[in-house]
């Protein structure tokens, strides 16, 4: 069986994250519907990596998103000799023209993340189906909310970074399967 390269943590994390805003009332998917052209409707999500789209801000007007950013740390530092447990970070830019938007996303990522094992048991059950990832820890490594930024069309940007240590099913080689 091939194994899948393409799965990744960071991905359920954000399916977990875009569920959880849409769950709470903090962000409403048809606010991120456009037409594709005739009858057609796209669903957007609006968390997007690494760079800000264009497009996706023409398309949501004055409608938050988050843009992130994610690095492999490593080892977790409570687990530095267990090879099989990895460690991640994320950083979400949230862009808004609305501070109280702002700090409501940011109070969401808080007060789910904050904390540490139960948060991670909370996405294990929620992605359980996939049997491909089991998370471990997950914590807020730091929250800010800022002022205008001059790029982001006079739009106000908050940081949020959050961790998690997690392992991937592997084989008795330690491969990925």
């Amino acid at each position: 069986m091939a194994v899948d390269y393409k799965a990744s943590a960071t991905y359920d994390v954000i399916k977990y994250i875009w569920l959880g805003l849409v769950d709470a009332g903090i962000l409403y998917p048809p606010d991120y519907s456009v037409s594709g052209g005739g009858s057609s409707i796209l669903q957007l999500i609006p968390i997007i990596p690494v760079q800000e789209v264009p497009e996706l801000v023409n398309r949501v007007g004055d409608k938050p998103y988050l843009v992130y950013d994610y690095s492999m740390v490593g080892q977790p530092v409570s687990t530095p000799d267990v090879w099989l447990v990895d460690r991640d970070e994320i950083v979400f830019a949230i862009y808004s023209p609305d501070q109280e938007k702002i700090m409501e996303i940011i109070n969401y990522f808080i007060d789910t993340f904050r904390s540490q094992d139960i948060a991670a048991r909370n996405i294990n059950k929620w992605v359980g189906k996939s049997e491909i990832f089991s998370f471990y820890h997950m914590d807020v490594i730091s929250a800010i909310a800022s002022a205008y930024t001059d790029e982001e069309s006079g739009r106000m940007v908050g940081e949020v970074v959050i961790g998690y240590d997690y392992a991937r099913n592997t084989d008795g080689e330690g491969r990925f399967i």
